[in-house]
Protein backbone atom coordinates (compact mmCIF):
# COMPACT_ATOMS: atom_id res chain seq x y z
CA UNK A 1 0.00 0.00 0.00
CA UNK A 2 3.02 2.30 0.94
CA UNK A 3 4.71 1.87 -2.63
CA UNK A 4 5.54 5.27 -4.29
CA UNK A 5 5.32 6.04 -7.58
CA UNK A 6 6.79 9.63 -8.10
CA UNK A 7 3.86 11.20 -10.53
CA UNK A 8 3.90 14.54 -11.94
CA UNK A 9 0.18 14.83 -12.72
CA UNK A 10 -3.33 17.42 -12.81
CA UNK A 11 -6.79 17.44 -13.36
CA UNK A 12 -8.03 20.12 -15.70
CA UNK A 13 -11.16 22.24 -15.97
CA UNK A 14 -11.20 23.85 -19.10
CA UNK A 15 -8.95 25.76 -22.02
CA UNK A 16 -9.34 29.60 -21.47
CA UNK A 17 -10.25 31.85 -24.56
CA UNK A 18 -8.16 34.87 -23.54
CA UNK A 19 -8.45 37.74 -26.34
CA UNK A 20 -6.08 40.22 -26.35
CA UNK A 21 -7.76 42.52 -24.11
CA UNK A 22 -7.74 39.89 -21.19
CA UNK A 23 -4.38 39.43 -21.82
CA UNK A 24 -3.16 42.80 -21.36
CA UNK A 25 -4.85 42.81 -17.87
CA UNK A 26 -3.06 39.93 -16.41
CA UNK A 27 0.05 41.06 -17.97
CA UNK A 28 -0.95 44.27 -15.98
CA UNK A 29 -1.76 42.62 -13.19
CA UNK A 30 1.07 39.70 -12.54
CA UNK A 31 3.33 42.82 -13.26
CA UNK A 32 3.20 43.42 -9.28
CA UNK A 33 4.78 40.25 -8.58
CA UNK A 34 7.77 39.67 -7.50
CA UNK A 35 10.34 36.76 -7.74
CA UNK A 36 11.90 35.49 -4.61
CA UNK A 37 14.25 32.92 -3.68
CA UNK A 38 15.58 29.83 -5.88
CA UNK A 39 16.43 31.94 -9.05
CA UNK A 40 17.88 28.70 -10.70
CA UNK A 41 14.04 27.11 -11.07
CA UNK A 42 12.99 29.42 -14.10
CA UNK A 43 11.25 26.76 -15.69
CA UNK A 44 8.04 28.00 -17.00
CA UNK A 45 10.40 29.34 -19.60
CA UNK A 46 8.56 31.88 -21.91
CA UNK A 47 5.71 32.76 -19.68
CA UNK A 48 2.28 33.81 -21.37
CA UNK A 49 1.06 35.58 -18.34
CA UNK A 50 4.19 36.25 -16.45
CA UNK A 51 4.90 33.55 -14.69
CA UNK A 52 8.63 33.81 -14.81
CA UNK A 53 10.52 31.09 -12.57
CA UNK A 54 6.73 29.37 -10.46
CA UNK A 55 8.18 31.02 -7.82
CA UNK A 56 6.34 34.59 -6.80
CA UNK A 57 5.15 36.89 -4.14
CA UNK A 58 2.23 39.03 -4.46
CA UNK A 59 3.08 42.42 -3.01
CA UNK A 60 -0.23 43.49 -1.60
CA UNK A 61 -2.23 44.42 1.51
CA UNK A 62 -1.22 42.73 4.86
CA UNK A 63 -2.71 39.01 5.41
CA UNK A 64 -6.34 39.34 6.42
CA UNK A 65 -6.05 36.73 9.39
CA UNK A 66 -9.74 36.70 10.11
CA UNK A 67 -11.80 33.86 11.72
CA UNK A 68 -11.29 32.04 8.19
CA UNK A 69 -7.86 32.25 8.26
CA UNK A 70 -5.97 28.77 8.95
CA UNK A 71 -2.05 29.24 8.84
CA UNK A 72 -1.76 25.43 6.83
CA UNK A 73 -4.09 26.68 4.22
CA UNK A 74 -2.69 26.57 0.71
CA UNK A 75 -4.04 27.15 -2.65
CA UNK A 76 -2.31 24.67 -5.36
CA UNK A 77 -2.81 25.73 -9.22
CA UNK A 78 -1.24 24.23 -11.95
CA UNK A 79 -0.93 25.89 -15.70
CA UNK A 80 0.00 24.48 -18.77
CA UNK A 81 0.60 26.63 -21.87
CA UNK A 82 -0.81 25.45 -25.03
CA UNK A 83 -0.33 25.63 -28.99
CA UNK A 84 -1.65 28.84 -29.04
CA UNK A 85 0.27 31.52 -26.60
CA UNK A 86 -2.74 32.91 -25.57
CA UNK A 87 -4.07 29.62 -24.24
CA UNK A 88 -3.48 27.67 -21.55
CA UNK A 89 -5.27 25.09 -19.30
CA UNK A 90 -5.51 24.80 -15.80
CA UNK A 91 -6.47 23.43 -12.19
CA UNK A 92 -6.82 24.76 -9.35
CA UNK A 93 -7.43 23.00 -5.25
CA UNK A 94 -7.34 23.28 -2.22
CA UNK A 95 -3.95 22.03 -0.37
CA UNK A 96 -3.22 21.53 3.25
CA UNK A 97 0.72 22.12 4.50
CA UNK A 98 1.61 19.29 6.70
CA UNK A 99 4.99 20.20 7.35
CA UNK A 100 7.37 23.31 6.26
CA UNK A 101 8.71 21.17 3.59
CA UNK A 102 5.81 19.01 2.43
CA UNK A 103 2.00 20.21 0.59
CA UNK A 104 -0.97 17.58 1.14
CA UNK A 105 -3.39 17.22 -1.89
CA UNK A 106 -5.82 15.29 -3.27
CA UNK A 107 -4.79 12.79 -5.85
CA UNK A 108 -7.21 13.65 -8.56
CA UNK A 109 -6.35 17.48 -8.55
CA UNK A 110 -3.01 16.10 -10.25
CA UNK A 111 -3.71 14.83 -13.32
CA UNK A 112 -4.90 16.48 -16.59
CA UNK A 113 -7.94 15.56 -18.61
CA UNK A 114 -6.28 14.12 -21.92
CA UNK A 115 -9.35 15.62 -24.29
CA UNK A 116 -7.98 19.37 -23.01
CA UNK A 117 -4.28 18.26 -23.40
CA UNK A 118 -4.55 16.89 -26.87
CA UNK A 119 -7.06 20.29 -27.74
CA UNK A 120 -4.41 22.31 -25.77
CA UNK A 121 -1.39 21.02 -27.80
CA UNK A 122 -2.81 20.22 -31.05
CA UNK A 123 -2.17 16.71 -30.69
CA UNK A 124 -4.85 13.74 -31.08
CA UNK A 125 -5.30 12.55 -27.68
CA UNK A 126 -4.73 8.30 -29.30
CA UNK A 127 -1.09 9.64 -29.89
CA UNK A 128 -0.30 11.15 -26.11
CA UNK A 129 1.62 8.80 -24.07
CA UNK A 130 -0.69 8.05 -20.86
CA UNK A 131 2.38 9.64 -18.79
CA UNK A 132 1.68 13.02 -20.08
CA UNK A 133 -1.74 12.86 -17.73
CA UNK A 134 0.23 13.91 -15.05
CA UNK A 135 1.24 17.69 -14.28
CA UNK A 136 5.02 18.91 -14.05
CA UNK A 137 5.99 19.76 -11.01
CA UNK A 138 7.31 22.91 -12.58
CA UNK A 139 3.22 23.54 -13.77
CA UNK A 140 2.85 23.87 -10.21
CA UNK A 141 1.98 27.71 -8.57
CA UNK A 142 1.70 26.93 -4.96
CA UNK A 143 0.40 29.82 -2.64
CA UNK A 144 0.05 30.08 1.57
CA UNK A 145 0.23 32.39 4.48
CA UNK A 146 -3.03 33.87 4.30
CA UNK A 147 -6.85 33.59 3.36
CA UNK A 148 -6.77 36.41 0.77
CA UNK A 149 -4.47 35.20 -2.22
CA UNK A 150 -4.02 38.88 -3.03
CA UNK A 151 -1.62 39.16 -0.57
CA UNK A 152 -0.11 35.21 -0.48
CA UNK A 153 3.19 34.36 -0.99
CA UNK A 154 4.56 31.64 -3.31
CA UNK A 155 6.82 29.05 -3.90
CA UNK A 156 7.55 25.95 -6.01
CA UNK A 157 7.51 22.49 -6.18
CA UNK A 158 10.09 19.63 -6.69
CA UNK A 159 8.24 16.41 -6.63
CA UNK A 160 4.82 14.76 -6.52
CA UNK A 161 4.11 11.47 -5.32
CA UNK A 162 1.16 9.38 -5.54
CA UNK A 163 0.56 5.75 -4.39
CA UNK A 164 1.19 2.97 -6.40
CA UNK A 165 -2.16 1.90 -6.24
CA UNK A 166 -3.83 5.13 -7.13
CA UNK A 167 -5.97 4.92 -10.54
CA UNK A 168 -7.90 7.95 -11.76
CA UNK A 169 -11.74 6.69 -12.98
CA UNK A 170 -14.03 8.59 -14.30
CA UNK A 171 -16.06 6.08 -13.02
CA UNK A 172 -18.81 7.11 -10.63
CA UNK A 173 -16.88 5.65 -7.87
CA UNK A 174 -15.20 7.57 -4.59
CA UNK A 175 -11.33 7.28 -5.72
CA UNK A 176 -9.09 4.99 -3.98
CA UNK A 177 -5.82 5.98 -2.69
CA UNK A 178 -6.95 9.57 -3.58
CA UNK A 179 -3.87 11.28 -2.26
CA UNK A 180 -0.97 12.90 -3.17
CA UNK A 181 2.21 14.93 -1.43
CA UNK A 182 3.73 17.90 -2.99
CA UNK A 183 7.52 18.73 -1.38
CA UNK A 184 7.99 22.36 -1.87
CA UNK A 185 12.07 23.17 -3.17
CA UNK A 186 13.14 24.87 -0.08
CA UNK A 187 11.47 24.64 3.77
CA UNK A 188 9.34 27.59 4.58
CA UNK A 189 10.69 29.91 7.31
CA UNK A 190 8.11 29.92 10.14
CA UNK A 191 9.43 33.20 11.15
CA UNK A 192 9.42 34.88 8.21
CA UNK A 193 5.66 33.51 7.20
CA UNK A 194 4.02 33.23 10.08
CA UNK A 195 2.63 29.69 9.15
CA UNK A 196 2.01 26.03 10.88
CA UNK A 197 1.51 22.88 9.62
CA UNK A 198 -1.81 21.08 10.49
CA UNK A 199 -1.53 17.83 12.85
CA UNK A 200 -1.55 14.73 11.53
CA UNK A 201 -3.30 11.74 13.86
CA UNK A 202 -3.53 8.18 13.95
CA UNK A 203 -7.12 8.08 16.39
CA UNK A 204 -9.49 9.75 14.43
CA UNK A 205 -11.96 6.65 13.96
CA UNK A 206 -11.65 6.98 17.90
CA UNK A 207 -13.13 10.68 18.36
CA UNK A 208 -14.63 10.86 14.86
CA UNK A 209 -18.57 10.11 15.78
CA UNK A 210 -20.63 13.08 16.07
CA UNK A 211 -17.73 15.45 15.46
CA UNK A 212 -17.91 19.09 14.01
CA UNK A 213 -15.48 19.56 11.55
CA UNK A 214 -14.55 22.51 9.64
CA UNK A 215 -14.08 22.29 5.68
CA UNK A 216 -12.74 25.34 4.21
CA UNK A 217 -11.56 25.51 -0.03
CA UNK A 218 -11.11 28.64 -2.01
CA UNK A 219 -14.23 30.50 -3.02
CA UNK A 220 -13.52 32.35 -6.21
CA UNK A 221 -15.25 35.77 -6.84
CA UNK A 222 -13.28 36.53 -10.00
CA UNK A 223 -15.04 36.89 -13.08
CA UNK A 224 -11.90 35.13 -14.72
CA UNK A 225 -11.29 32.71 -12.50
CA UNK A 226 -9.05 30.75 -14.93
CA UNK A 227 -6.37 33.32 -14.99
CA UNK A 228 -6.63 35.66 -12.06
CA UNK A 229 -6.04 35.21 -8.67
CA UNK A 230 -8.06 38.31 -7.60
CA UNK A 231 -10.77 37.94 -4.64
CA UNK A 232 -9.26 34.47 -3.92
CA UNK A 233 -10.57 33.96 -0.34
CA UNK A 234 -11.04 31.24 1.88
CA UNK A 235 -14.35 29.84 3.09
CA UNK A 236 -14.91 27.98 5.75
CA UNK A 237 -17.96 25.54 6.86
CA UNK A 238 -19.02 23.65 9.21
CA UNK A 239 -20.11 19.82 8.93
CA UNK A 240 -21.17 17.45 11.24
CA UNK A 241 -19.61 14.18 10.71
CA UNK A 242 -22.43 11.50 11.53
CA UNK A 243 -22.08 8.04 12.94
CA UNK A 244 -19.26 5.77 11.38
CA UNK A 245 -21.82 3.30 9.87
CA UNK A 246 -22.94 6.50 7.62
CA UNK A 247 -20.88 5.97 4.85
CA UNK A 248 -21.55 2.34 4.92
CA UNK A 249 -25.14 3.24 4.04
CA UNK A 250 -24.23 5.34 1.58
CA UNK A 251 -21.88 3.43 -0.26
CA UNK A 252 -24.39 0.48 0.16
CA UNK A 253 -27.23 2.91 -1.71
CA UNK A 254 -24.78 3.72 -4.96
CA UNK A 255 -23.44 0.52 -4.78
CA UNK A 256 -19.58 1.63 -4.38
CA UNK A 257 -17.00 -1.43 -4.10
CA UNK A 258 -14.47 0.83 -2.24
CA UNK A 259 -14.25 0.14 1.83
CA UNK A 260 -16.47 2.84 3.40
CA UNK A 261 -14.05 2.59 6.47
CA UNK A 262 -11.38 4.59 4.09
CA UNK A 263 -13.80 7.60 3.84
CA UNK A 264 -15.39 10.05 5.56
CA UNK A 265 -18.84 10.93 4.50
CA UNK A 266 -21.20 13.88 5.50
CA UNK A 267 -24.95 14.93 5.30
CA UNK A 268 -24.56 18.28 3.04
CA UNK A 269 -22.16 19.45 0.55
CA UNK A 270 -20.11 22.76 0.22
CA UNK A 271 -20.47 22.42 -3.44
CA UNK A 272 -22.63 25.44 -3.09
CA UNK A 273 -20.22 27.72 -1.24
CA UNK A 274 -16.37 26.93 -2.92
CA UNK A 275 -15.41 26.74 -6.04
CA UNK A 276 -14.20 23.45 -5.71
CA UNK A 277 -13.97 21.06 -2.64
CA UNK A 278 -12.62 21.95 0.53
CA UNK A 279 -10.36 20.56 3.10
CA UNK A 280 -11.76 18.37 6.61
CA UNK A 281 -10.56 19.08 9.86
CA UNK A 282 -10.99 19.36 12.93
CA UNK A 283 -10.45 20.53 16.70
CA UNK A 284 -9.08 19.29 19.97
CA UNK A 285 -8.06 21.17 23.20
CA UNK A 286 -6.59 23.70 21.03
CA UNK A 287 -4.99 22.23 17.98
CA UNK A 288 -6.59 21.23 14.22
CA UNK A 289 -6.19 17.85 13.01
CA UNK A 290 -6.51 16.88 9.03
CA UNK A 291 -9.59 15.01 8.98
CA UNK A 292 -9.86 13.99 5.27
CA UNK A 293 -9.38 15.41 1.38
CA UNK A 294 -12.11 15.57 -0.86
CA UNK A 295 -12.78 12.97 -3.51
CA UNK A 296 -16.25 12.95 -4.34
CA UNK A 297 -19.74 14.60 -4.33
CA UNK A 298 -22.91 12.81 -4.31
CA UNK A 299 -26.38 13.59 -5.29
CA UNK A 300 -28.69 12.55 -2.79
CA UNK A 301 -32.42 11.99 -2.60
CA UNK A 302 -34.40 15.30 -1.95
CA UNK A 303 -36.49 13.59 0.69
CA UNK A 304 -33.25 12.71 2.35
CA UNK A 305 -31.81 16.06 2.98
CA UNK A 306 -34.12 19.00 2.34
CA UNK A 307 -31.62 21.51 1.99
CA UNK A 308 -28.97 20.21 0.24
CA UNK A 309 -29.07 17.64 -2.55
CA UNK A 310 -25.26 16.73 -1.90
CA UNK A 311 -23.01 15.10 0.42
CA UNK A 312 -19.22 14.87 0.04
CA UNK A 313 -16.90 12.32 0.78
CA UNK A 314 -13.74 12.33 1.99
CA UNK A 315 -10.67 10.41 2.56
CA UNK A 316 -9.90 9.59 5.57
CA UNK A 317 -6.15 10.56 6.57
CA UNK A 318 -5.41 8.66 9.49
CA UNK A 319 -5.87 5.68 6.48
CA UNK A 320 -3.08 6.56 5.00
CA UNK A 321 -0.48 7.59 7.63
CA UNK A 322 1.96 4.84 6.46
CA UNK A 323 1.91 6.49 2.94
CA UNK A 324 2.49 9.76 4.29
CA UNK A 325 5.56 8.79 6.37
CA UNK A 326 6.94 6.81 3.60
CA UNK A 327 6.22 9.43 1.05
CA UNK A 328 8.15 12.28 3.33
CA UNK A 329 11.09 9.73 3.83
CA UNK A 330 9.52 10.35 7.78
CA UNK A 331 9.55 13.79 7.72
CA UNK A 332 6.14 13.97 8.51
CA UNK A 333 4.58 11.23 10.66
CA UNK A 334 1.01 10.44 12.29
CA UNK A 335 0.49 11.77 16.23
CA UNK A 336 -0.17 8.37 17.99
CA UNK A 337 -3.33 10.51 19.57
CA UNK A 338 -2.81 13.80 20.57
CA UNK A 339 -0.22 16.39 19.93
CA UNK A 340 0.74 16.72 23.81
CA UNK A 341 3.48 19.16 23.13
CA UNK A 342 6.68 17.38 23.29
CA UNK A 343 9.92 19.46 22.78
CA UNK A 344 10.89 16.62 20.26
CA UNK A 345 8.09 17.07 17.85
CA UNK A 346 7.35 19.92 16.59
CA UNK A 347 4.18 22.31 17.07
CA UNK A 348 1.07 21.70 14.35
CA UNK A 349 -2.19 22.69 14.20
CA UNK A 350 -2.14 26.02 16.13
CA UNK A 351 -4.05 29.17 14.69
CA UNK A 352 -2.03 31.54 16.36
Amino acid sequence: MNTLINLRAGRSYGISLVRFQLLIATLIQYSQFSRVLDKEYSKFGDPTFGLDGGVIEIKSEPKNQTNDYYPWAVFVKALKHCQDPHDFIWNQCNGVLISYRHVLVAAHCMIWNMTKVSECVGIAESDLLTGNKFVQSDELIIRYGTNDMNSGSGISASKISVPELYVDSTEFEPRRFDIAIIRLKYRIDRKIHDVTPICLTTEFNAWGDQITTHTFGWQIKDFFPKFSFRDNLLKVVQQQIPSSDYCDRIFTQYGFDSDPQLFLCTRASTHHKMRFEGSMQFEKNGHFYLAGMPTLQLLKDENEMRDAKFADVHTKMSSYCGFISAATRSEVNCLVGEYNGSSLLAECGRRT
